[in-house]
């Protein structure tokens, strides 16, 4: 009988130790999986980042908060950085090339900017790659696939509900993405209940 018990406290702690052995190593390996794979050695280096940034020189309003959409035969200006350990890269002696569609559209030694135009239909992408061969012996390369809009005339009245209270009502015309800088430049043209309205001092305004 006192074999027996015995017997059973060895087993108990001998599966006692497993389990805490079993615990242990799978919490060290959840840990290690938390990591950054820097943490593992010193002479491990984050790669290089690179930023690729454009904007569109299609019309919206003053008071538009969001990004300019390209639209369509607009010019987009893209710019290049890399960030490397933290810092802003020097590329000022790197080769750079421009890519729009898989055709070569700029190069040259520190070249971080190019300007090229958005397709002229509207409703699809185009790609723009930036490559930067031999930074650090590595050929690097960023690409972006930037959306065409249709351009939008929208109106903007200010009439809750559709309730003028009157027989008068002033609206107003506001484009959004045309292929233009200056909004006077655009052709206004209202009708009301299908006939054409009289040309107004200030075309945006009916």
């Amino acid at each position: 009988m006192v074999l027996c018990k015995q017997l059973v406290m060895i087993t108990f702690r001998l599966n006692f130790r497993r389990i805490m052995f079993l615990l242990f190593l799978g919490l060290f390996s959840l840990a290690a999986a938390t990591l950054p794979l820097h943490s593992f050695g010193q002479g491990t280096t984050e790669s290089p980042v690179i930023l690729l940034t454009w904007q569109a020189g299609s019309y919206v309003p003053t008071n538009y908060q969001g990004k300019a959409l390209a639209g369509p035969s607009s010019i987009i200006s893209a710019s290049v950085e890399i960030i490397d350990q933290g810092k802003v890269a020097d590329l000022s002696r790197s080769p750079i090339r421009w890519y729009l569609d898989g055709s070569l559209v700029g190069s040259g030694v520190g070249k971080k900017t190019v300007n090229v135009r958005a397709p002229s239909l509207p409703l699809q992408g185009t790609q723009l790659m930036v490559q930067i061969p031999g930074y650090k012996g590595e050929l690097l390369f960023k690409t972006v696939v930037i959306f065409v809009s249709s351009p939008i005339a929208a109106i903007e009245a200010p009439y809750v509900g559709g309730d003028f209270g009157s027989r008068s009502v002033s609206v107003r015309g506001v484009p959004y993405f045309f292929n233009v800088s200056d909004m006077s430049t655009l052709i206004f043209n209202w009708t009301v209940n299908q006939p054409p309205q009289a040309p107004m001092k200030k075309p945006s305004l009916l």
